[in-house]
């Protein structure tokens, strides 16, 4: 064969070789582009905010909050598919609903990741709240524990009001159960035991808070706390004389506690009752001079201390009303109007002109039922499902009045503070009132 045949075939295989070698890099960089592709697959939040959870479930902790039009890789899912691992923009890796992220790749092709193990922890949802020897009041008080504070849960008795739980220090006690936001049902736990007998009631431990609530039960809001030893004046007392109403000395702040704390130097008898069967004394008038005007565009009158109640009439800027009474915090007070109705407005939107402590402190029949939120963000729709619309945004420690309930308790219908009115998942609050209690409203 002559060197020019040689040659040539050479430079045909040479050819050859370098398109097959061409022809695989553009298939490796193509599947390489393909890969890159899957693993950096992306969603886009639907709904008006989402919570990142640190596991697939509403029972686990809450890493971050994603709001609508925002976009998270997406890095794998449970099982179910009912959940998706995701990263936010913010580089948080944690775990949203399926159903609140729309996506073109499909969650079925998202690897499966291993779910992490979910302990049983509550997180306090009182001002303060005390950690006893044994499941009851009469179990002297060990330490206190405050609000957002977290404990893990051990143990339960049989009607799950009292949890056996563990403090970050280590120490361990018992706590009311109403007082907690688990990410487990109480009754889930195991039976725990408890001591065979109570032990001598102790008011408070050194250096420990006792709740001040504004009502005279323990399912009464907290508004102030109490120290052992400190000086208290005793104003009133519940129809059966088991709490009694007092205002703290140092700072006048009023409130009602357990009659079994405190130490009395009068008759309990010689107080005047202000719930049960009610006989209240007659309350001092108002200064005729006590004046509020209103400092925003438009003010609602309601028929009672609160974003709860009612609204009767609206004033507008500018409008002076004569004040007639108000409650022991000072933050809502009684009004005349121009037009002579009567009703309660909140203090912060008006000016005040005179001295408020000088009008009289007024007993509201009924308690304002109101609630706050306790997740990191709740999406307010215009009815009682997740298929209606989203028409504001809650966060975490917002209050809300509550106006009603679905037939089984699982919706509520709430009144924000903007007087905005919809409906809260009851998962996601904590009341101060029975949940049940509220009226079913369509």
């Amino acid at each position: 064969m002559n060197q020019p045949t040689i040659f040539k075939k050479l430079s045909i295989s040479l050819i050859v070789i370098v398109f097959l070698l061409g022809l695989t890099t553009i298939v490796s960089a193509t599947s390489l582009q393909a890969e890159m592709e899957q693993t950096t697959a992306t969603g886009t939040v639907n709904t008006g905010a989402a919570n990142v959870r640190s596991g697939p479930g509403v029972a686990y902790s809450i890493s971050a909050v994603v709001y609508q039009g925002n976009t998270v890789t997406l890095l794998g899912r449970n099982d179910a598919s009912s959940w998706i691992q995701v990263q936010t923009s913010g580089g948080t890796t944690g775990w949203m609903n399926a159903s609140l992220i729309t996506s073109e790749t499909a969650v079925s092709s998202l690897p499966v990741v291993s779910t992490p193990t979910l302990s049983p922890a509550a997180t306090v949802n009182t001002g303060a709240l005390n950690v006893r020897s044994g499941p009851g009041v009469n179990y002297s008080v060990l330490t206190a524990v405050s609000y957002g504070n977290s404990v893990s849960l051990l143990g339960r008795i049989s009607d799950n009001s009292w949890v056996k739980v563990q403090l970050s220090s280590g120490q361990q006690g018992w706590v009311h159960s109403s007082f907690l936001s688990a990410n487990v049902t109480i009754s889930s736990l195991p039976l725990a035991d408890s001591p065979a007998e109570p032990e001598p009631a102790v008011p408070v431990a050194p250096n420990a808070l006792l709740a001040l609530r504004s009502g005279p039960s323990l399912n009464d809001t907290v508004v102030g706390h109490v120290f052992q030893g400190q000086r208290v004046k005793a104003l009133a007392r519940n129809g059966n004389n088991t709490w009694i109403k007092v205002r703290i000395i140092e700072s006048g702040i009023e409130g009602w506690i357990s009659a079994t704390y405190v130490q009395l130097s009068i008759s309990l008898d010689s107080l005047p009752i202000q719930f049960g069967s009610e006989t209240v004394q007659p309350s001092p008038t108002a200064p005729s001079d006590l004046t509020a005007v209103v400092a925003t565009g438009a003010l609602n009158v309601r028929t009672g201390p609160g974003a709860a109640y009612a609204i009767t009439t609206v004033v507008n800027q500018g409008d002076s009303l004569k004040i007639t009474g108000r409650i022991s915090s000072n933050s809502w007070i009684q009004v005349t109007t121009p037009s002579s109705q009567s009703g309660w407005v909140s203090t912060a939107l008006v000016n005040v002109s005179g001295d408020l402590s000088s009008a009289p402190i007024l007993d509201v029949a009924s308690q304002t039922a109101t609630a706050y939120v306790n997740t990191g963000a709740l999406n307010v729709r215009s009815g009682p499902s997740i298929d209606y619309a989203v028409t504001a945004v809650v966060e975490l420690g917002d209050t809300v009045g509550l106006l009603g309930r679905t037939s089984n308790s699982a919706w509520v219908k709430v009144r924000l503070t903007n007087d905005h009115v919809g409906w809260l998942n009851a998962t996601y609050i904590t009341a101060n009132t029975t949940i049940n209690s509220l009226p079913v409203t369509d």
